[in-house]
């Protein structure tokens, strides 16, 4: 029961936040996945996206998608989340290697390396994708 009340009052407090930051309707929409319905998260993500563009939206329908195992909505949500700026690629090239899409697996890895999907790549992302490259050709 105390649990309600503190969301609701947190919902009060979002939805007022909502008039200066437009990222609070992610926060809504995380809210409602992990601590409402699951479901009702899924289409507040899906509205965030299309009206406000907030990568972070499209990366969690990308990852909802991957863990229901749907490799196509994941594959078309991490595009969209990539095509915004954001550097998915990694998850993109993981998609396409557990498809053995070696041809995309490899444009994403290779993408990786050229610095279009991150500045500052960690050592293991970067041996990740060089072992990936090596493997895919």
């Amino acid at each position: 029961m105390k649990k309600m009340e503190n969301l609701k009052k947190l919902k009060v407090i979002i939805k007022k936040l909502q008039k200066y930051d437009t990222d609070t309707y992610y926060e809504i929409a995380l809210m409602y996945y992990y601590n409402i319905n699951k479901e009702k998260g899924i289409k507040k993500f899906k509205e965030v996206y299309e009206r406000y563009k907030i990568r972070d939206a499209a990366k969690m329908l990308g990852y909802i998608a991957y863990k229901k195992n749907d490799m196509v909505e994941a594959k078309e949500w991490y595009t969209k989340s990539s095509e915004d700026g954001e550097a998915m690629h990694h998850n993109l090239m993981w998609i396409y290697y557990d498809k053995n899409d070696k041809s995309n697996a490899r444009k994403w890895a290779e993408n990786i390396l050229n610095g279009i999907a991150t500045e500052n790549l960690t050592f293991v992302l970067k041996r990740e994708v060089i072992e990936i490259l090596d493997e895919v050709k």
